[in-house]
């Protein structure tokens, strides 16, 4: 299981790379997310919370609800790790009415 993360690891500055090149937000807001979730899986850093804020910024510009709604979710698995509950639920219960 831990050569899979690192072959992970390895992919995702490539992937981010050329989602930026592509100019496509939708493209930007998944990378962003895999990102988001690969990181939670390591010790808090605080790079998750960059991450997830750049999907969730880049989901907004794409105008595609379930990229939004899954940057979204990735966040408030973030934020429900960090302590933050509500706002955990509050993204949530934002993301499912919409």
């Amino acid at each position: 299981m831990k050569s899979h993360f690192l072959t992970l690891a390895e992919a995702l500055p490539v992937l981010v790379q050329a989602a930026e090149a592509a100019q496509d937000a939708g493209a930007r807001a998944q990378a962003y997310t895999l990102v988001t979730r690969a990181l939670v899986k390591l010790r808090p850093s605080g790079l998750e919370w960059i991450s997830a804020d750049r999907a969730v910024r880049a989901a907004g510009e794409a105008a595609q609800p379930l990229v939004l709604a899954e940057a979204e979710r990735t966040l408030s698995g973030v934020c429900r790790r960090a302590g933050d509950h509500d706002r955990a639920r509050d993204l949530v219960l934002k993301a499912a009415d919409r």
